[in-house]
């Protein structure tokens, strides 16, 4: 960091002679030197705002992680110099940086600095990248402009320039394109983000959807039927308030948040009237427009009420019928669009899809454009998935696990869960909505445990620092982290389990049973106690015990279980840390995970 060098104010006089006074000026070196100090002090934060840090590859001079290079390794072939940036995340104890090299950015090169309170312990999480053997090619030929970027391709960096451009001619923008400068493009990168095999329905109000409304499955009269009315339909509507905007004797769905429009096709009429209210049936279109403008407005005003009215503060512009009618929504960072498909059910007839799709706006606010890599996507997914059934769960908490129910859990699609038992790494498919089911049961798990607004707040303030290329066991670390920063350790032990349960503690031993073992059923059912477990013995033949440590020692003698027994352990006096319970009987093999935490 730089200093201004205040030396030539150190003998700062003025100009004029003193008049004599008969009464000595004792006051006047004292605010000479106040004026000195506060002025040095306005000129060192106005030098150093901004300033990068500069950090050399050539030896290990810097305390920053990233370019620490052992003095042994030869200086890359460029003799690159690197800076780094701070970038506004408005918490502290964190501070994210991006990546420098000639002024100009390196792509998806971020890093995230954390510290403790006393700000001696610090903690960090760097990008990947090939800066050690720096070989650059096509560094000339294009004009400097904010949208250059240095991006690596086959141990190669080139200098480029990102370009937005559409898929198809006159659809939503969704491809980033980086253009060498020759015009040969270099990489391109899909930022369309879909919510999956995705169903849509047209609805009016339903809060927040026919199936839970209703209390019953979908089938029967309770179904699309190519978005016809029916009698049951009708009785799911729930009259509700909004607020819109009203000009030129117009009312319009317009506010600070969300804007309306037709952005893509197919072209559907406004839900615009010249009177209120604003009631429509089911098969008029501008019914799902009506629909999702209500359900984002209220999940907006939920997440505003917990400090987070700086997240996607501007009109974001939304489609209710888009995506060419296909059965698919997508939110698009290019444009700042959100595009809701009218395929099969309509999908801003289900409030899941419409507060999944805005979690994908509120994310791209957080971070911009850090969704990259396989597990990185499927971690936005399942975040999504979460704010959306949790929202879902609050409107009304029938089959809350079912997530989807309208638009999904029927013969267009299957949904997904919130409930998922699928455990990492064992359980990824490389299906990012399938795999983000991982992540959206974690913090389900934990909205369970600390409630709806903790599990929120946590999220959406370490959503800033969920860099491109993050695992799901360090987005769980950081979630973890930032716990801390916000609650100190009261949800501690309660994010210690989730994350234990979906398999994401960074030192966890998963202990895993054949498959032929795993189908024969054990009947052997485990309780929690206030200090220990019980353990019942359902069946007709004994069950043997062992408790053994991560290292595989045995910890503690347990007594074998007779058949319709029961059995009671504590755990006073032994260690924190992870324990596995083994049983065996004659129908199958288990292993029970016992966590215990510090006291």
């Amino acid at each position: 960091m730089y200093f201004f060098p205040p030396f030539a104010f150190f003998r700062c006089r003025t100009l004029f002679p003193e008049k004599k006074s008969e009464k000595p000026v004792i006051f006047r070196p004292v605010l000479r030197r106040c004026l000195f100090i506060l002025i040095c002090f306005y000129l060192n934060a106005s030098f150093c705002r901004g300033q990068s840090l500069k950090f050399c590859t050539s030896a290990a001079v810097s305390e920053f992680p990233l370019f620490l290079t052992p003095s042994e390794k030869k200086e890359n072939k460029a003799g690159a110099s690197f800076s780094v940036k701070a970038e506004p995340t408005n918490l502290r104890g964190w501070i994210r940086y991006q990546v420098y090299y000639q002024d100009i950015p390196v792509y998806q090169a971020r890093a995230v600095c954390m510290w403790d309170k006393q700000q001696k312990n610090r903690q960090w999480l760097i990008p990947d990248f090939n800066h050690e053997s720096l070989s650059l090619k096509n560094t000339g030929g294009l004009e400097k402009n904010p949208d250059m970027v240095w991006m690596e391709k086959e141990g190669e960096w080139h200098l480029v320039r990102k370009s937005a451009r559409a898929a198809r001619p006159g659809k939503t923008e969704a491809v980033l394109d980086f253009v060498l400068p020759g015009g040969e493009i270099l990489f391109s990168e899909d930022w369309l983000m879909l919510s999956g095999e995705d169903s849509l329905v047209k609805a009016r109000i339903f809060l927040p959807d026919p199936i839970a409304k209703l209390k019953s499955a979908y089938g029967g009269l309770l179904r699309d039927r190519g978005d016809s009315n029916s009698v049951l339909l009708t009785r799911a509507l729930d009259t509700v308030g909004l607020m819109v905007h009203f000009q030129n004797d117009t009312f319009r769905l317009k506010n600070q948040y969300f804007q309306f429009g037709e952005y893509s096709d197919p072209v559907m009429p406004l839900s615009t009237s010249s009177s209120a209210p604003l009631f429509f049936f089911r098969n008029d279109p501008r019914f799902e427009e009506v629909n999702a403008y209500y359900h984002l407005n209220t999940f907006r005003r939920f997440t505003d009420s917990l400090g987070f009215s700086g997240l996607a503060a501007y009109p974001l512009k939304v489609d209710a019928h888009g995506m060419d009618g296909a059965d698919v929504s997508a939110y698009s960072p290019l444009q700042d669009v959100l595009a809701f498909g009218d395929g099969n059910v309509d999908d801003a007839e289900d409030a899941a899809v419409v507060v999944h799709e805005y979690g994908h706006a509120l994310m791209q606010s957080a971070i911009p454009f850090g969704n990259s890599g396989q597990e990185r996507k499927a971690i936005e997914e399942g975040i999504c998935d979460y704010l959306a059934g949790s929202y879902v769960k609050s409107c009304d908490n029938w089959q809350w696990q079912n997530l989807f129910k309208w638009d999904g859990h029927n013969e267009f699609w299957p949904g997904r869960s919130l409930m998922s038992p699928k455990v990492y790494p064992f359980q990824l498919t490389g299906q990012i909505h399938r795999d983000g089911e991982i992540f959206s049961s974690f913090l389900m798990h934990l909205e369970l445990l600390i409630g709806r607004a903790a599990t929120h707040k946590v999220l959406l303030s370490v959503a800033p620092f969920f860099v491109a290329n993050l695992s799901m066991p360090q987005a769980a670390v950081l979630f973890q982290k930032m716990d801390s920063t916000l609650f100190g350790t009261q949800h501690y032990n309660p994010i210690t389990q989730a994350m234990l349960d979906r398999g994401l503690h960074p030192s966890q031993i998963i202990v895993s049973v054949s498959d032929k073992k795993k189908e024969m059923p054990v009947p052997v059912e485990f309780q929690r106690l206030e200090s220990g477990f019980l353990i019942r013995n359902h069946s007709r033949g004994p069950v043997t015990l062992s408790l053994r440590d991560g290292n595989g020692r045995q910890v503690r003698y347990l007594p074998d279980l007779h058949a319709e027994s029961s059995f009671a352990f504590s755990t006073a006096g032994m260690a924190a840390g992870i324990y596995f319970l083994r049983y065996e009987s004659e129908s199958g093999t288990g292993v029970e995970k016992i966590a215990l935490f510090p006291r």
